[in-house]
């Protein structure tokens, strides 16, 4: 928060800040991907694999593969905005040649982790931007670029899991969430959400933040041994949105719902009253992290 504020204050005084930042951040996630990419394919001996238990041959940088998967899905949208631009196209070829290699490659790498959480909140936000896009342009024809991006995600993220038999296997749990979504409340997460629930039903407005790994072991009438046993504690609630609202009770989570749908709305409404694209990838940004954070 205090590095946000500094860099703010500091983009007040120079505008060239937020390019330098956001290069910065690629440059950053571009190194992640490209050795992760070379770890899938040829095991470097200098790094730990995250996961060979389930099939993801990648490096440790990012420690366990839900961190490193939402760690690239926290940029791949701003780099649909590089490539996407709305300046000159025949500049914007010139300059959008790395973003979109990188961007390509950062699909198939996060497809390649194995995350459900992450791949599903890709999908939404696919989605959510397609339909933005067209109810700016109001017609098919002009909104082609957005249909083919979609088309595009899907072919890449779908190719690759496809050909991975432990990712196609974790797939097909999601796809079974789907399907059936009663069956979410017997997963781990559910029983996280359902023991939540009683929590704030006897401390409304919250255990205080930072609180909830303290309180759980007291509030599980559903499947009271799951995730608690001599040996191992469940620390968090394994989603933002059931963490919060133990941790600062229903007022809390009206809040934090608050906050996010304003930061959607503001860059979805300036990207259909400007037509900026940058504003659409970045609405799409905060709409991915916020289906993310329902279930990591």
């Amino acid at each position: 928060f205090v590095l946000l504020i500094v860099l703010l204050m500091w983009q007040s005084r120079d505008a060239t800040t937020a390019g330098t930042v956001r290069s910065g951040l690629v440059v950053s996630l571009a190194m992640v991907t490209v050795v992760g990419l070379v770890q899938a394919a040829v095991p470097l001996v200098f790094l730990d694999p995250i996961n060979p238990q389930i099939g993801a041959p990648h490096p440790s940088f990012m420690g366990y593969k839900n961190p490193a998967a939402l760690a690239v899905l926290g940029q791949i949208f701003l780099l649909a905005g590089l490539v996407f631009a709305n300046d000159d196209p025949a500049g914007r070829r010139r300059r959008c040649l790395l973003p979109g290699i990188l961007l390509i490659a950062e699909l198939v790498y996060l497809a390649s982790l194995g995350s459900r959480n992450s791949m599903m909140a890709l999908g939404i936000a696919v989605l959510y931007s397609a339909g933005l896009w067209w109810l700016r342009d109001r017609s098919l024809r002009r909104a082609r670029r957005g249909l083919l991006m979609v088309v595009a995600v899907l072919l890449i993220a779908g190719s690759t899991v496809i050909t991975d038999r432990d990712n196609r296997r974790r797939a097909s749990s999601m796809i079974a969430y789907l399907t059936e979504p009663a069956s979410f409340l017997d997963s781990d997460r559910g029983t996280y959400l359902l023991n939540t629930l009683d929590m704030v039903r006897h401390h409304p407005l919250g255990v205080g933040l930072g609180d909830w790994q303290t309180h759980y072991p007291v509030h599980r009438p559903v499947h009271p041994s799951r995730s608690l046993t001599a040996d191992h504690q469940v620390r968090r609630a394994h989603s933002d949105h059931v963490q919060i609202l133990g941790e600062a009770g229903w007022p809390g989570l009206v809040l934090w719902f608050v906050f996010l749908s304003s930061l959607v709305w503001t860059t979805a409404r300036t990207f259909l009253t400007t037509g900026r694209r940058e504003a659409l990838f970045a609405s799409a940004q905060l709409v991915a992290f916020a289906a993310a954070m329902t279930t990591d």
